[in-house]
């Protein structure tokens, strides 16, 4: 003999489940994307640039660099540079409270290409296929050296000799490689492989 029970619908109950079930859904599906680490992985930038905004950003770091609005090829560089402009330089740090720069070169890197690059300046200069300075171009890293053998800063090189950077006296800022100290300094630059 099979004995059955019928099931009386509780409509609190129901919320109660099906609520359960979208906070859990939507809590792993979070985890997931932030733990995940692939440094092959690649995803759709997450900056949209408007085109009033992005005629203002031509101007302004045109001006900045020294060259042409149509040089600059990848106005959502700028965009993110904007979001940074003047924030302090934190040792280890990875907010607008205060930034090193491995964690603005990542966080550009991961904003703008949709790229996962190493968290260090050392790491980040084991993933470039090295260039001559005269071959560098926008979106390019290049790396320093302050005299301990081994690479301890990156910037990402805009034009014009021009490169931004978390600078430790000056927070997130727009550099020159000919200024003497990142000119004595200089290890090499290139492209992420």
């Amino acid at each position: 003999m099979i004995v059955t029970r019928k099931f009386k619908f509780s409509y609190p109950c129901f919320l109660l489940v099906f609520s359960s079930c979208i906070f859990f859904a939507c809590h792993t599906h979070n985890l997931a994307l932030t733990s995940a680490y692939d440094p092959d992985h690649l995803e759709p930038s997450s900056i949209v640039v408007l085109p009033l905004q992005e005629a203002e950003l031509r101007t302004r770091y045109s001006i900045l660099l020294g060259i042409e609005p149509e040089l600059l090829h990848d106005i959502r560089i700028y965009f993110f540079i904007d979001q940074w402009m003047g924030t302090p330089y934190l040792n280890g740090g990875t907010t607008h409270m205060g930034i090193d720069c491995s964690a603005f070169s990542q966080g550009l890197y991961r904003e703008v290409n949709g790229l996962f690059i190493p968290r260090t300046s050392l790491l980040q200069g084991d993933i470039v296929q090295e260039k001559s300075k005269s071959s560098l171009v926008e979106g390019d890293l290049v790396f320093f050296s302050s005299g301990h053998n081994y690479i301890d800063h990156v910037g990402v090189y805009l034009g014009n000799g021009k490169f931004v950077h978390a600078s430790t006296s000056k927070g997130v800022t727009i550099s020159d490689l000919n200024q003497n100290w990142y000119l004595k300094n200089y290890v090499k630059g290139g492209a992420v492989k």
